[in-house]
């Protein structure tokens, strides 16, 4: 193995391994994991594989839990209409909150960022608080807020024409209340529109996953503007987002009829089309109120998976401050 290759592998691992400092997690312990399934939020204790329905629906999903552990955040859709609804951790007085997807909070825990048609925005946890858009592009999706302030989201672009369009996915970031976006990763070969980008923070917000339903043909780092801060960037062969256990100690992601990092499957399981959907792992701190939750009432297969090791289809990539670009080690 060449010194080049040594030194990412060395990078890597202790990026992957360090201590902790949801969508995009935040530290703490390891708390229940939300996903959604049969059109609710559901919770599942990754360690006795009890679970707890959240939500009643019609059509919830994209969760994510405050910093504290304390508050879920989620999005409904009734007909056409998408809409954020705030609630306790529990799922306890859940309420809607503005109109979007895709929520992930702040890591003081008093905002929100989330999708409108258009690109991203930010309003504040109090209903009717003002929302001021932080970006401009149709193709912006997936915020993920760290642990740092800094954002992290998918824009992605299409080019070619007729029958054949490719997506060009990119993952950008930014640091409100600066609008400046940094591009640091931009894909090509993608077929739409399977080409998403899936981020995720670490919990101390020093490296992001990333998920890919697809092999990709091209990949450059950029280092736009060159940001005081570059993240280390793992890039898993994946159709699911995997999310950080806040302990910092392993990755969960749904799977078909199971979801990985508990002991026993889901119940209910999420289904084929919910498995891309987000799911969040919940910060347990000194004040995070606990999630009540119960056996299952049947057991399917069991299926482990919390580990801080990269599974053998994925390509590793990690910064290079002195070269200013992407090493990547298969």
């Amino acid at each position: 193995m060449s010194r080049l290759i040594r030194a990412a592998v060395a990078c890597a691992g202790f990026a992957l391994l360090a201590p902790a400092a949801a969508l995009g997690s935040f530290p703490g312990q390891d708390g229940v994991i939300a996903y959604s399934a049969e059109g609710h939020i559901w919770a599942v204790n990754p360690a006795s594989g009890g679970q707890a329905q959240l939500t009643s629906g019609p059509n919830d999903s994209a969760p994510s839990f405050s910093p504290s552990g304390n508050a879920l955040a989620f999005q409904r859709e009734v007909g056409h209409t998408i809409t954020i609804y705030l609630a306790q951790a529990d799922g306890a007085e859940a309420h809607p909150l503005v109109a979007g997807s895709e929520p992930a909070f702040s890591p003081d825990g008093r905002e929100i960022v989330f999708v409108r048609p258009g690109g991203l925005y930010v309003t504040g946890v109090t209903p009717g608080s003002p929302v001021r858009r932080l970006t401009s592009d149709p193709g912006d999706s997936e915020p993920r807020w760290s642990s740092t302030g800094t954002i992290a989201f998918t824009r992605m672009r299409t080019t070619g024409r007729h029958h054949r369009k490719l997506a060009a996915p990119a993952l950008e970031l930014l640091t409100p209340p600066s609008q400046h976006v940094f591009e640091v990763l931009a894909l090509t070969g993608f077929e739409e529109p399977e080409g998403t980008l899936r981020p995720d923070w670490s919990p101390d917000g020093g490296t992001l996953v990333v998920s890919l339903c697809f092999p990709f043909s091209h990949a450059t780092r950029h280092l736009e503007g060159r940001p005081p801060s570059l993240p280390a960037v793992v890039l898993r062969t994946s159709c699911t987002t995997a999310v950080w256990a806040p302990d910092g100690h392993g990755l969960a992601e749904a799977g078909e009829g199971t979801l990985a990092g508990v002991r026993q499957s889901s119940c209910p399981a999420p289904k084929e089309l919910e498995v891309v959907r987000p799911i969040a792992w919940q910060p347990v701190v000194s004040a995070t109120a606990p999630v009540a939750t119960a056996a299952c009432a049947h057991v399917s297969r069991i299926e482990t998976e919390v580990s801080p090791s990269v599974s053998g289809n994925a390509t590793l990539c990690v910064k290079s401050p002195r070269l200013h670009r992407l090493v990547c080690v298969k």
